[in-house]
């Protein structure tokens, strides 16, 4: 499959589901901010999952810059990935509206978890491949399993405090922009790397 067509399915994608995320927020009942206040965790479940689909867009870009063809693997793993990306509007709408319930929160978790999954096959199909013959993880696997213990964790207190769900996506989405903003990334072009030596 061209690459360049598979991308821009995506990204149309990416847009449409941040797009339907701010369409279910809800309107204050009036012109106060006592009013505004009352939708303050709508508002914040919706800040935190536009930040983390943000940040994984960034990298899912990063991922595929350097690769030259799309398997049929890879195709599936992308419209998983896709397909628990389109449950991000339900989940985020469901989680902030009742964010001390367990079952929402674990709605939401297990989204995020299956999500992030099929990014890892992805990125584990690439290597198989040999896609990354220009590319390089920028980060070590302590890291990727640190977002994985994180939502292990999350699995387990989400039965004393479900809120707490909201709170390891906020790191999940702080430090990854973090890294982002640090490091440029989690990818590096190889080709571009020995251009500049050179």
């Amino acid at each position: 499959m061209s690459k360049e067509r598979f991308l821009n399915y995506t990204d149309a994608i990416v847009a449409i589901v941040a797009t339907i995320m701010v369409l279910q927020l809800p309107l204050p009942q009036n012109a106060t901010f006592h009013a505004l206040s009352q939708e303050g965790l709508p508002f914040f479940a919706y800040l935190l999952s536009f930040a983390v689909i943000w940040v994984v867009w960034y990298n899912h870009h990063s991922l595929f810059e350097a690769v030259r063809k799309v398997n049929v693997k890879v195709y599936w793993y992308n419209g998983f990935w896709v397909f628990t990306m389109s449950l991000f509007p339900v989940a985020t709408a469901w989680v902030g509206r009742n964010p001390n319930l367990f079952l929402p929160e674990l709605f939401y978790l297990l989204i995020i978890f299956l999500w992030s999954l099929a990014f890892s096959l992805m990125e584990a199909e690439l290597i198989r491949e040999g896609e990354y013959a220009r590319i390089s993880v920028f980060y070590s696997k302590n890291r990727q399993y640190f977002y994985y213990v994180l939502l292990g964790i999350s699995a387990f207190v989400i039965w004393f405090l479900p809120i707490f769900v909201l709170l390891s996506v906020f790191i999940f989405a702080t430090y990854g922009a973090y890294e982002q903003i640090k490091f440029g990334g989690i990818y590096v072009n190889r080709s571009l790397v020995s251009t500049d030596k050179k």
